[in-house]
């Protein structure tokens, strides 16, 4: 019989607690972005309604997918037997009951966007998964809202837009470079990811994808950030994405995708961090005149 500590380390792991705590890390750098310091518990209620939706939308995916990863990720603890689908579903529900409670405390603003974010998350799981590019796009264009929960917690979701717009740019890059990864699990399951229909229009899409974060964090040097502290920040991380595609064009095979996207991911925390040291050098270069 399994342990009862054993049982909840599986459960916590279908949570991905990992992408959580990236997300949560995202609303905090959003949050002081607009503005800081702040005058409202909001950014923090904002922060534990992202941890729980990132958590209960992992479960939801683990569950839906648990055919799929019995093939690329046989060592999760649902191909493994060691959590039902249907228990990651009920926790799934349970998580998203409690994220949408939170939500409704910060703001109406927010409690909507996130109603309308749980609603991509079933149409995606429940339906566009199985369809490509449309896929991608709703998990690209979810995966970037840490940045508009941090901005809508501080009542000016306009000015994270920039912010937004790189972080969804960088994941229909990395999407697409999973999918290419998983390409036999969605073969065998009957998906029609687009690494399946076409090798080359998939590396399109995701040099279209770098190039928008190229353009993007362009953009908010020029616009927003022009301190020599974040030019120094981003410009390394442009290049690697930059090496990432190169790599990708000579060799589309699995293995270098697997790494492309594990770089990928390495890249958005680091994005991160150039953010916050772009802010923190404007506002010390506003204090210093």
């Amino acid at each position: 019989m399994q342990s009862t500590k054993g049982c909840w380390v599986d459960h916590l792991r279908c949570w991905r607690i990992h992408n959580a705590i990236i997300g949560v890390a995202t609303v905090f750098v959003a949050a002081y972005i607009v503005k800081f310091p702040w005058n409202s518990i909001n950014p923090y209620l904002a922060a534990v309604f992202t941890f729980l939706a990132i958590s209960a939308t992992n479960l939801m995916n683990d569950a839906r997918d648990a055919h799929i990863d019995r093939i690329v990720h046989p060592t999760r603890p649902i191909p493994q037997g060691k959590v039902t689908r249907t228990a990651a579903l009920a926790e799934s529900l349970i998580l998203w009951i409690c994220a949408l409670a939170v939500a409704w405390f910060i703001s109406f603003n927010f409690y909507v966007i996130a109603i309308i974010t749980l609603l991509l998350v079933v149409l995606y799981n429940f339906y566009l998964r199985r369809y490509g590019v449309a896929g991608n796009l709703i998990v690209a264009i979810t995966g970037g809202l840490p940045f508009i929960y941090g901005g809508l917690s501080v009542d000016n979701p306009k000015l994270v837009l920039p912010f937004y717009f790189l972080a969804v740019a960088l994941h229909l890059a990395r999407e697409l470079m999973k999918d290419a990864e998983d390409i036999e699990g969605d073969r065998a399951a009957g998906i029609k990811s687009l690494p399946i229909i076409s090798t080359k229009l998939t590396l399109v899409l995701i040099g279209i994808g770098i190039a928008g974060f190229i353009g993007m964090s362009i953009f908010i040097f020029f616009r927003l950030f022009h301190t020599y502290y974040f030019l120094v920040s981003i410009l390394p991380l442009d290049a690697l994405l930059c090496l990432i595609y190169y790599r990708l064009i000579r060799y589309p095979i699995t293995p270098v995708f697997r790494v492309a996207q594990r770089t990928t991911k390495l890249v958005m925390l680091l994005t991160l961090s150039a953010l916050y040291i772009g802010k923190l050098s404007i506002m010390r270069y506003v204090l210093t005149r």
